[in-house]
């Protein structure tokens, strides 16, 4: 496919006039994005939540026409997070370890973080920096090769370790995740 870019913004728009869910989307697009630029220096609070629950709306009722497509996304993520868990990989595991080392530096010495969630970064990745350093110091006396993938999955120890920090490291994301979501909900609604 080798359009110039008059030859794809016709493509997109022969697509959105082709047929009447197309130009329905089309205007509502319109509509939400004039809603928007107008919207801005009023900073109207309803007017957010109206956007937020159209673009919600138009997000599921495109899910729902394919719901089937859908639905197999969900479930090859779902695999693939399960897959990691259970079958873990020596060099992202070993990168993340790294990451969440510089994170508890960070942690330790910066005063942008409040003292709940500082604690909670301090507990669980030191957690996982613990399970981590019982994983090197195994590997280390048992002279146990981690580049040989199978090793990993015999050894009880090494598996453990790595699947734990990844628990671990999940709930870190998903409370982080929700700390960040509350504190930014809270700073603009809140003023």
């Amino acid at each position: 496919m080798n359009l110039s870019i008059f030859g794809k913004i016709g493509t997109i728009f022969k697509y959105f006039t082709s047929s009447y869910l197309g130009i329905e989307m089309f205007i509502l697009s319109l509509i939400l994005i004039l809603f928007l630029i107008f919207n801005i220096r009023k900073r109207n609070i309803l007017a957010s939540f109206i956007v937020t629950a159209v673009i919600i709306l138009m997000f599921l009722f495109v899910i729902g026409g394919y719901i089937n497509f859908a639905g197999e996304c969900l479930k090859a993520f779902i695999k693939y997070v399960m897959r990691y868990y259970y079958f873990p990989n020596v060099a992202v595991y070993f990168t993340s370890v790294f990451i969440i080392m510089i994170i508890l530096v960070y942690t330790s010495y910066t005063k942008k973080i409040d003292e709940k969630k500082r604690t909670f970064n301090i507990v669980v990745l030191g957690l996982v920096l613990m399970n981590f350093l019982a994983l090197i110091s195994h590997t280390i006396f048992d002279k146990v090769e981690l580049t040989l993938t199978y090793k990993i999955y015999e050894d009880d120890l090494i598996l453990s370790c790595v699947q734990i920090s990844n628990f671990l490291i999940l709930i870190y994301i998903v409370v982080t995740i929700i700390y960040y979501i509350y504190k930014y909900l809270k700073k603009k609604y809140d003023e």
